[in-house]
């Protein structure tokens, strides 16, 4: 999910009063526009065929998570903006999301007209073979095999990188 090459390069957060792109020194209204700016991204890729009711997800890591508690200029959070405006928004986070090129943010359609966007695929979660008798003890050989992340629909994916 962080590196398929199917998804759609990350864009890069609005500029933020207190200097850079971080959230680190954004203000709680800086940090709704860039999830605006992403639910935008997502709408345009999905050809507007999604709205702001829609069931979508967005991923962070936990560390930024944390920062949607700050308060705005009217005593509000960012994280009360965000789900006050997207109603059918859950927040999800993710370690791995901190990545050494940046923190990462995803929003994610987790289905468009009944089929899923991404699902882990396996070729057998597990399997024991036959067992092998020897002469003074037995064998088992089990196997298992992963296909990793499969995503169908790339543009239900909009990402964001270095807040």
């Amino acid at each position: 999910v962080l590196n398929d090459p199917s998804l759609i390069a990350a864009s890069t957060p609005a500029t933020k009063a207190g200097g850079g792109v971080s959230w680190l020194l954004a203000t709680a209204d800086e940090e709704y526009r860039d999830v605006l700016a992403l639910y935008t991204q997502l709408l345009a890729q999905m050809g507007n065929n999604i709205n702001r009711m829609s069931p979508m997800v967005l991923v962070m890591s936990p560390g930024r998570e944390a920062l949607l508690s700050k308060l705005s200029a009217f005593n509000i959070s960012a994280r009360q903006m965000i789900t006050e405006n997207f109603p059918n928004l859950t927040i999800e986070t993710i370690p791995e999301f901190s990545t050494s090129g940046g923190e990462l943010m995803q929003l994610w359609l987790p289905s468009y007209q009944g089929q899923k966007t991404a699902y882990g695929a396996f070729t057998e979660k597990a399997r024991a073979h036959a067992v092998v008798v020897h002469t003074s003890w037995t064998d088992q050989k089990m196997s298992a095999g992963t296909w990793g992340t499969i995503i169908r629909r790339p543009l239900a994916v909009a990402q964001m990188l270095g807040i």
